[in-house]
């Protein structure tokens, strides 16, 4: 069999690395940074995400113990919030730490070379090498800061914690560890000092219905992580010649819908079939390379567009009326969001 080389070991390349390997594939992955390490993500996987950890052999056994579940949502705006709603279907809360490391342990098992602090050129790849690097950066202007940190537990008014305020975002949720998980998305243009130092007081500063609940705690510094120039919606990109790439790299939607996680392992289950055909010689790379980026287009393009849209809605939009609507018919409208971006 010919053996397959991805770049890049987060969620995406790591599920891809084990959907080879238990078809034999030979299989080597290159992560430019190390395991286990914290990442900006907002820590919570729901929808056909949870199914491939299933089938990943991660539901069970060691990871039993390591998932909060999340069965309620609350919506919080500046002057309005929704009740607490029920969430159409039960989500994981997890923390990436965990996460990751559990996944790189299950493929280096299955007999996959896992080779980390190792950096590989965007034009370096070729036929049998999968893209899996994440996001690519787009220019600074219009882009968005994504911040994320834990923090001791705070009582939460649901499962979920859903804030909107003035062009902002920040989700929180309980994690395996106990924690609270902080994951906020801010435009990149507002000056921030301090919120590497006094990331509570800041992020107290622009969500004031927090600011009481997380002002003054100490957090966990080596959870703290951000990224900036993040560009999200506006469907999945193309695969520029004949490459193969997949998760981030393919597109990123909103991090408001609650399914980033598992879009990056549904873009790992689409690119196995065809990657495990290459290997044994049953198709020409032109074919699997047309194969994967035809299943994301039709996978992910409409997903992509709707989340759009509700980051307008939620995020961009700073109509109180339109905040007010949406409060009020979160009932009815979440779990058509939910449905929309899955």
């Amino acid at each position: 069999m010919r053996p397959v080389v991805i770049v890049g070991g987060g969620l995406a390349g790591l599920a891809l690395g084990i959907l080879l390997r238990r078809q034999g594939v030979p299989v080597s992955l290159h992560e430019a940074s190390h395991y286990p390490r914290h990442r900006v993500c907002g820590e919570f996987i729901s929808g056909e995400g949870i199914e491939i950890l299933d089938a990943l052999g991660l539901r069970g056994g060691s990871m039993g113990s390591h998932v909060c579940l999340a069965r309620t949502v609350k919506f919080l705006f500046s002057k309005h919030a929704s009740t607490t709603l029920p969430l159409p279907h039960e989500a994981w809360s997890l923390s990436r730490w965990t996460l990751d490391a559990a996944l790189a342990d299950r493929f280096e098992g299955l007999g996959g070379t896992l080779v980390t602090h190792s950096r590989i050129r965007r034009g370096a790849l070729e036929p049998g090498w999968v893209d899996a690097r994440g996001r690519r950066r787009r220019g600074e202007s219009g882009a968005w800061l994504g911040v994320k940190f834990h923090l001791p537990t705070i009582p939460l008014e649901a499962d979920l914690e859903m804030h909107f305020v003035q062009r902002q975002y920040v989700g929180l949720c309980r994690i395996e560890t106990g924690q609270t998980n902080l994951c906020a998305l801010i435009p990149h243009a507002l000056p921030l000092r301090n919120l590497a130092s006094q990331p509570t007081r800041v992020l107290g500063e622009l969500f004031p219905r927090l600011k009481s609940r997380i002002e003054g705690l100490e957090i966990d510094k080596d959870s703290f992580v951000s990224v900036s120039a993040l560009h999200y919606g506006g469907g999945s990109r193309q695969a520029p010649g004949h490459s193969v790439q997949i998760g981030d790299a393919v597109g990123m939607i909103p991090p408001l819908t609650g399914n980033g996680m598992s879009l990056a392992l549904e873009s790992a289950r689409l690119a196995a079939g065809p990657m495990g055909a290459w290997s044994r010689d049953l198709l020409d790379w032109g074919e699997v390379c047309r194969q994967i980026q035809q299943a994301h287009r039709q996978r992910f393009g409409r997903r992509l567009a709707a989340a759009r849209w509700l980051q307008f809605a939620l995020i961009r939009s700073s109509s109180g009326w339109i905040q007010s609507w949406l409060a009020k018919g979160a009932p009815w409208l979440m779990p058509i969001g939910f449905r929309w971006t899955r």
